[in-house]
């Protein structure tokens, strides 16, 4: 009894002397953080009230469901570049191939991805807490921002040859990711014949815009509420008698092809 009795406080002695195990997530996860939609790809590397850092692998063939991510900077890893592609819920799909040691910027967004390369995809992602000055489309991290712009704070420039008129919404079409624009051609106006090497969008806010594609055998009137998408690649004209306003979308960087 006394050797049974000596064993049970050595065995309790040792067990409170051990050092406490620190879980690396003690926080509760949001359910659309990739931390809980996709824990096995992401490693914090550090985290404190102003970044997250995340280590990010992905293998050939891997995938992860929907997810959150907020306003970050992302730097490619892997020794040799590699192949994602992304999908936002109701948005274009984009491919993108990244270089070893490129860096770059992305906003607040919702994106599922696989790894449809022949290489693993490794990168070091910072996420923002704070929201950034002049960055309006940046908030903590797990939300989205909500972005309201009213019509006084539209900026116009207008194209001396064309005659287009033109305001940025939100986002830069030669910058990667989302972007709107407010679109506004004149009486008589024609592009001519032209291609986009992502999928766009756009709705018609005002007046009629006629679409074309390819031979221009086929003409579609789009009047004032009407929505158009148009895949990437995909060859179109668009026109208008009487001049149209409307509001064109994306995901950039978007390259304008000429027509074959």
């Amino acid at each position: 009894m006394r050797i049974t009795a000596l064993l049970f406080i050595v065995v309790g002695s040792t067990a409170a002397a051990a050092p406490a195990v620190t879980k690396p997530y003690p926080r509760p996860v949001p359910a659309l953080d990739p931390l809980a939609v996709a824990n096995d790809n992401y490693r914090v590397v550090l985290e404190n009230d102003q970044v997250r850092v995340l280590e990010h692998t992905v293998a050939v063939g891997g995938a992860e469901a929907t997810h959150r991510m907020p306003c970050r900077v992302t730097y490619a890893m892997s020794p040799q570049g590699y192949k994602l592609v992304t999908q936002a819920p109701n948005g274009p799909r984009r491919e993108t191939v990244r270089q070893a040691r490129e860096g770059w910027w992305s906003g607040a967004e919702e994106i599922a991805l696989k790894n449809n390369g022949n290489a693993v995809a490794r990168e070091l992602i910072v996420e923002f807490k704070q929201p950034l000055p002049g960055a309006s489309d940046c908030t903590t991290v797990g939300t989205l921002a909500v972005l309201a712009v009213p019509p006084s704070g539209l900026a116009w420039t207008t194209d001396a040859a064309t005659k287009v008129t033109r305001a940025t919404v939100f986002g830069d079409r030669a910058a990667e990711g989302p972007f709107a624009q407010r679109i506004k051609v004149p009486a008589g106006y024609r592009s001519g014949l032209r291609a986009f090497d992502r999928e766009l969008s756009a709705t018609v806010l005002a007046g009629e815009l006629k679409v074309s594609f390819g031979d221009a055998s086929t003409v579609q009137t789009l009047p004032a509420g009407a929505y158009l998408r148009i895949p990437a690649g995909v060859v179109f004209d668009e026109s208008s008698e009487r001049g149209a306003e409307y509001e064109l979308r994306g995901v950039g960087p978007m390259t304008v092809m000429p027509g074959k």
